[in-house]
């Protein structure tokens, strides 16, 4: 049976979350990529292009250093890379991203992703 590959890109500084992210996406056979938990990072990586090779992207909105929200990294990211699905992972809501379950209702984030 073919199971499709999904690269996934997550903007988080908890690494306790992290232990709930990468358990529920382990459960359906998904894994991070790669992890973003400094703001300095995330924008780096927006900038260069280097989220160019991930299909979706989960975003907290206070990483170490800076907010997502305060520097609008979510329109960037939409508007840069358009075929990435964002996904926000955050306690409190983000503004126009495709999904904003929260943190929680992390134990829907594998279902999502294979939905989207």
């Amino acid at each position: 049976m073919f199971r499709e590959i999904v690269r996934i890109a997550v903007a988080e500084d908890d690494d306790d979350f992290m232990f709930f992210v990468n358990h529920y996406l382990g459960k359906r056979g998904l894994k991070v990529e790669e992890r973003y938990s400094w703001m300095a990072e995330l924008t780096s990586a927006v900038d260069s292009g280097d989220l160019d090779k991930f299909d979706v992207i989960t975003l907290d909105n206070d990483l170490f250093g800076g907010s997502v929200s305060r520097e609008n990294l979510v329109q960037r990211i939409k508007r840069k890379y358009p075929g990435i699905y964002t996904i926000g992972l955050s306690c409190c809501p983000l503004r126009d991203v495709h999904l904003d379950l929260g943190k929680d209702k992390v134990c829907q984030l594998p279902e999502m992703i294979l939905r989207r």
